[in-house]
């Protein structure tokens, strides 16, 4: 579960940073443009032909009023003139014409110019690297990754000094195409220049990139090294503290799993239930029970946990692995309202049945009979629901519970003792109560006779007087 978790994170992470390169296309062609028509260094070396360098100002207009057809239209003509072009004025009419098609998102057509313009090998060096890395952008547009790495690859190796966003770019690269060990050579190298070089400030998407990276290489303790970093970074980012815990879960480092997840919580970065009543469990787990409860009340009060029927269960669990026996018996009594089984009366009865309280005993085992669903543990509803009944002295209806409760393997010969426990005691109760009627009927009947006996004593006296 905590594997998929980190899978799934990771992989919106990846798709997120690609749509945010779609995001930026528009601007990065306009910067390339900018580049390209005002760069010194692409005639530092080699010189245009008079017509073309008067054709090619004549674009540059058009470029800075975004008049990019009429440019296109321009560029075309230079190419289909009848005077034979010099090879380095070719190329460098395919060169602006990849920046064109690249700013009217004709990548196809962007990609073939720049493509044909590189296979002339008669640009500058300068421009034959900045024209590779444009490719690299161009193929990575269209999702060609092979041909973009390999441009990007060649790019790296003539680059006398490349920045921060290359490395993360090529490792971002790498990642989507599941080449996970180069992705982290570059991801690696794009961290070790962001510490040495002060002007850098670090960038969050950067870090995401390189945890993502060593999750999937279940590098759990670079992963967890990283996050301790992001998070010093964006302590408010919720993210961070989720992964960390996650990857300390990994690493068996369970107490800290839980420490990172309840400083989240201090800081009031917690607000959905599952993350929640997972941390509500880690309490339960490390032995701070009634903390645990605590929350869990707390989020049921404010809406944040709903009032489900096994939201009401577990609360009820941590008030009593806390031993705070009436919250507990509260929380069930809501849970057992809820539910269509009759699983949560039964455990209010076996509770009350444990403190002796044979009359709540009685209505919460009838209540539990009552809405069923108990399978096999109905004869344990029974069996309380007699033993409840015997020990308030109802003996016949103790009797009638006990002979239910023998329909069950399980309670069977329990309760055919306590049936012939009480037919025992029913029947010395008949026999003293037969003994008893006698000796009543004895003492009445002395007491008769003993009347009778004055009388007569009397009457003989009044004859005699």
């Amino acid at each position: 579960m905590m594997q998929s978790y980190l899978n799934k994170d990771r992989h919106s992470k990846l798709l997120a940073i690609l749509a945010g390169l779609a995001r930026i296309r528009q601007a990065l062609f306009l910067v390339l443009l900018l580049i390209l028509v005002n760069s010194d260094s692409a005639y530092a070396t080699k010189v245009l032909s008079l017509s073309i360098y008067n054709g090619m100002n004549a674009v540059q207009k058009d470029l800075e009023k975004e008049k990019y057809h009429q440019a296109l239209e321009k560029l075309n003509a230079l190419l289909e003139r009848k005077a034979k072009l010099k090879t380095y004025d070719r190329a460098k009419i395919l060169e602006m014409l990849a920046v064109v098609y690249g700013a009217l998102e004709n990548y196809a057509q962007a990609i073939d110019a720049a493509e044909d313009a590189l296979k002339l090998e008669a640009i500058e060096d300068a421009s034959t690297n900045q024209l590779r890395y444009r490719l690299f952008h161009l193929y990575l547009f269209q999702e060609h990754y092979p041909n973009a790495l390999r441009h990007l690859e060649i790019w790296f190796q003539s680059e006398p000094e490349p920045n921060v966003q290359s490395y993360f770019t090529a490792a971002q690269i790498y990642a989507v195409t599941e080449q996970m060990g180069k992705a982290l050579s570059y991801a690696l190298n794009g961290m070790a220049l962001l510490h040495s070089k002060p002007e850098y400030k670090p960038r969050e998407t950067w870090f995401q990139l390189l945890i993502s990276i060593h999750l999937s290489l279940k590098n759990y303790q670079q992963a967890g090294e990283a996050l301790e970093q992001a998070i010093s970074l964006w302590p408010q980012h919720l993210n961070h503290y989720l992964q960390l815990s996650a990857v300390y879960q990994e690493l068996n480092r369970g107490r800290d799993s839980f420490a990172v997840l309840s400083i989240a919580y201090k800081n009031k970065l917690l607000d959905k239930e599952f993350d929640i009543s997972r941390l509500t469990r880690l309490y339960r787990y490390h032995d701070y029970p009634y903390k645990g409860a605590i929350i869990f009340n707390r989020e049921v009060q404010q809406n944040r946990i709903k009032k489900t029927e096994k939201n009401l269960e577990r609360m009820a669990k941590a008030w009593l692995q806390a031993r705070e026996w009436s919250q507990a018996e509260n929380a069930l009594q809501m849970a057992a309202k809820l539910s269509d089984a009759g699983t949560h009366w039964l455990r209010l009865c076996q509770t009350s049945f444990q403190n002796e309280n044979w009359i709540k005993t009685q209505k919460r085992c009838q209540n539990a009979i009552a809405k069923g669903g108990l399978e096999k543990e109905e004869s344990s509803a029974w069996y309380l629901l007699a033993l409840a009944r015997y020990y308030e002295d109802k003996l016949f209806a103790a009797n009638k519970a006990f002979t239910k409760c023998k329909s069950w393997e399980a309670t069977k010969n329990e309760c055919e003792r306590w049936n012939l426990h009480i037919a025992t005691i029913l029947q010395d109760r008949e026999i003293e109560a037969e003994r008893l009627r006698k000796e009543a009927q004895n003492k009445e009947t002395k007491k008769q006779e003993r009347e009778e006996g004055i009388g007569k004593i009397l009457q003989l006296k009044g004859k005699s007087i």
